[in-house]
């Protein structure tokens, strides 16, 4: 998958050393999404998941200075596995409050996706037990007790065009217009891409002040959530096929995406 540019690019799912340990072989024939369907080439089925860790010490992977018991930690997990069963709690919520996975601060738990036969067996196994939405586990691994979620496989090939002003995150220092004419031209030139009388690409090429993409038609390649600064990722999947979003404003100045 193409990532997205600098604009609006945020780090994704696990740290290297837990994505690796659990990119191991295993399968997930039942119910998994087909990778088609993703507009993938991979002819194996996709999965997409979440999951709360909970560690304990002794784990190469644990927290420094983490003194919980196997034990603890089983416990731990399970009452989280009960809030989220009984709906008195969010996946996103716990992840960030009680995850030993570091990077569930910035992801809230969601992992990404992944291909039949990527996971751990004992986590592939579970996610693949499950209804998208469910709960599972907990399960164990090398690197704790994991309470999972099954999430809809969700990815989109989108583009944008970016208009940029002086006080924006990695603004060009050439980039003299302030917010207020940057949002005027923005909406000039989504009237004027609604209005069907213009080509987005040549759009792009002309006007975006996203300087690694503007030359291939805004493309932003394959987008899945987690991805996108949360006002951009909210517009997005929101799009049909082919539709152009309103006036979408971020830390980076206003943008106007399409979908493929």
């Amino acid at each position: 998958m193409t990532a997205p540019p600098r604009h609006l690019r945020r780090r994704l799912a696990a740290p290297t050393a837990l994505v690796g340990a659990l990119l191991l072989l295993a399968g997930c024939r039942d119910g998994a999404e087909q990778a088609g369907a993703a507009g993938a080439t991979d002819p194996r089925p996709t999965l997409a998941m979440s999951h709360v860790l909970v560690s304990y010490s002794g784990l190469a992977t644990a927290p420094t200075g983490l003194e919980r018991s196997r034990e603890e930690a089983r416990e731990r997990a399970r009452r989280i596995a009960v809030l989220l069963r009984t709906d008195r709690g969010d996946l996103a919520d716990l992840a960030r409050r009680y995850s030993d996975d570091p990077t569930a601060t910035h992801n809230a738990g969601y992992l990404g996706i992944f291909r039949e036969g990527d996971l751990d067996p004992a986590i592939e196994a579970v996610v693949c037990s499950l209804e998208v939405g469910r709960i599972g586990g907990p399960v164990e691994t090398a690197h704790g007790f994991h309470v999972v979620r099954r999430e809809p496989v969700r990815r989109l090939k989108i583009h944008h065009l970016l208009v940029a002003h002086r006080d924006a995150v990695l603004a060009d220092r050439h980039v003299r217009r302030d917010r207020a004419e940057a949002a005027r031209i923005a909406r000039a030139l989504r009237r004027k891409a609604a209005a069907g009388d213009a080509d987005l690409c040549e759009l792009a090429t002309r006007f975006s002040d996203d300087q690694e993409n503007r030359q291939q038609c805004g493309r932003l390649g394959w987008v899945e959530p987690g991805m996108l600064a949360p006002t951009a990722e909210r517009a997005v999947f929101s799009l049909e096929p082919g539709e152009i979003s309103e006036v979408v404003e971020s830390e980076y100045g206003f943008h106007i995406f399409w979908r493929d």
